[in-house]
């Protein structure tokens, strides 16, 4: 009897006409097996929705199972390649042009915050954090907000948040399960959409 296929703890969501470099320089980096990375290209829209809860032209996904698993088994090494992937495609998707339509009133998010790139981190079976970064941060800040964010959310899952990370989280309301969060780069922190 075959073993049952391990659940992917990491999945990586690529919108269709990008090109296979994106997939490979993630890879490289993470040095995962196939069997605990999923990778998906899907359609690019029309969508309709709140526009921060669309889809990112790329998007990755950390389950809560991560933190529990692959990291219990293999550690730091392996989160510091994980992050390494992180940047590598931010690094090629900071370029990429994503065109929205709609309103201006309710294209107003998609002025402020990229629509190219993302990250989507499970805490538990039914609530995620999604970040996106603002359209106003310089590379480095870019930079800085992933870091921030995955060391958050590794302190979220070894019960180490700070007391003021946790009071920001909790002015913080998931629609569908999912919180949208930024960078502030004035303090530094993540910190919920406006």
């Amino acid at each position: 009897m075959d073993e049952p296929r391990p659940i992917p703890e990491i999945g990586l969501m690529i919108q269709d006409g990008l090109d296979s470099s994106f997939e490979d320089a993630f890879r490289d980096a993470v040095k995962i097996s196939d069997d605990r990375l999923a990778v998906d290209r899907y359609q690019s829209g029309p969508y309709a929705g709140l526009a921060l809860y669309l889809p990112t032209a790329i998007m990755i996904f950390i389950a809560s199972s991560y933190f529990g698993g692959i990291f219990k088994k293999i550690g730091e090494e392996h989160y510091a390649a994980l992050k390494e992937g992180i940047v590598r495609l931010w690094l090629k998707a900071r370029h990429l042009k994503v065109t929205a339509i709609g309103k201006s009133a309710k294209t107003a998010d998609f002025e402020r915050y990229q629509l190219s790139y993302s990250i989507v981190a499970g805490l538990s079976d039914n609530i995620r954090l999604k970040l996106v970064l603002r359209m106003d941060l310089t590379e480095q800040e870019s930079l800085d907000a992933i870091s921030e964010f995955l060391d958050l959310v590794r302190r979220i899952h070894f019960d180490q948040l700070l007391d003021a990370e946790l009071a920001i989280l909790k002015g913080i309301r998931p629609i569908g399960g999912t919180a949208i969060v930024t960078f502030d780069p004035k303090s530094r922190t993540i910190v919920g959409t406006e």
